[in-house]
């Protein structure tokens, strides 16, 4: 009986699994924590495994009408290929990790609110996104939150751990239920990997 219970669950994530945006999630998640795990252990091939990420995602939202959040997945594609340029230097070796002040913080912060709300207003504007102060505030910061990744610098697991959390709620609502799935795996290894480079930010 439970087994039959358990197929009838089953067969729709099947089915869908089968179909092409189906594919296109599954293999953006699988290589997505590819690419986390691979950064919180400070290896550079997770930049390749993310700008894969990226470039099934852009198709995936595409498929979904999410225009924005498939010109953001092309932008993080592009920062994918910095951040395989910028460790390359440390091929070979380990990769260091760095700090910034508390003021380039706060000024970086700043910044990408006054962005976000900009933003914003022009989605709001231009588009029928539903949240879309939710949409620029977390794309704004999402590339900020990568490129200071990319730079190797601790605090942008900061930003991560906010944004994923907010990403978890904006994708259910969108139905994009393995990439909240997704999110909820980001939200708890952003705090891992926070952990990890303040480690080796210490030794």
């Amino acid at each position: 009986m439970e087994m039959v219970k358990l197929l009838a669950i089953m067969d729709p994530i099947i089915d869908y699994l089968q179909t092409y945006i189906g594919f296109l999630e599954a293999s953006a998640v699988v290589l997505g924590l590819a690419f986390i795990v691979c950064i919180i252990r400070r290896q550079r091939v997770g930049w390749f495994f993310g700008v894969v990420q990226c470039i099934l995602s852009v198709a995936l939202f595409a498929e979904l009408k999410l225009y924005a959040e498939a010109g953001l997945y092309g932008l993080y594609a592009l920062f994918g290929f910095y951040g395989w340029w910028s460790w390359s230097a440390n091929q070979g070796g380990e990769v260091l990790i760095g700090r910034i002040s508390l003021v380039v913080l706060m000024t970086l912060s700043t910044i990408g609110l006054v962005l976000s709300i900009g933003t914003g207003y022009l989605i709001r504007t231009l588009t029928d996104s539903p949240r879309p102060f939710l949409d620029s505030f977390t794309s704004v910061f999402g590339l900020l939150a990568t490129w200071l990744e990319a730079k190797r610098f601790l605090e942008a697991w900061h930003y991560w751990i906010v944004l994923n959390g907010i990403s978890i709620g904006l994708y259910i609502d969108r139905g994009a239920s393995f990439y909240a799935g997704l999110m909820s795996i980001y939200f708890v290894m952003s705090f891992i990997g926070l952990r990890q480079w303040n480690r080796a930010l210490g030794s």
